[in-house]
């Protein structure tokens, strides 16, 4: 049960690790191919931000994976000065977000987990033109002492 809450995978390897492990087909049981870039400066972040992160990606490749029908994944992870951007990008068969459906909880907690954390999550998406979910999250921790509390 705890490892469903805060995958060993990411205590052991950090945030990198933790993505490579989600892109490594050895792991899944989809059919996509997962490119991951990352240009980052940081040796590890806080369990909460890494586990927020871990999480992101998570729901993300689950979404490519499940409604999107493409075979093609990217997940991008940079640090930009004091500012964690995490980009994850499908060339699926997209949707309206203008009008996305109130159902879809994946993506409002892909938003929630960012605002969570200070930052945000944007989710672009047309019709036969995939979707691209981009998350920014301060470098510093600047979320609330009792989230820290309950992550560690």
């Amino acid at each position: 049960m705890i490892g469903g809450l805060r995958p060993p995978v990411i205590d052991e390897r950090g945030i990198v690790g933790a993505i490579e492990y989600l892109a490594d087909p050895a792991h899944r049981d989809d059919n996509l191919r997962i490119d991951f870039a990352h240009r980052v400066q940081f040796n590890r972040l806080t369990a909460l931000q890494e586990s927020t992160l871990f999480r992101i990606v998570q729901e993300a490749l689950h979404n490519a994976d499940r409604h999107s029908g493409t075979k093609r994944v990217r997940v991008l992870l940079e640090q930009r000065s004091d500012t964690i951007y995490l980009e994850i990008r499908d060339w699926g068969k997209g949707f309206d977000a203008a009008n996305r459906p109130g159902r879809r909880f994946g993506l409002r907690g892909i938003e929630e987990r960012s605002r969570l954390l200070g930052g945000s999550a944007e989710i672009e998406s047309a019709p036969d033109k995939g979707t691209v979910v981009r998350v920014t999250l301060p470098l510093k921790n600047n979320c609330p002492t009792d989230l820290l509390e309950t992550e560690s």
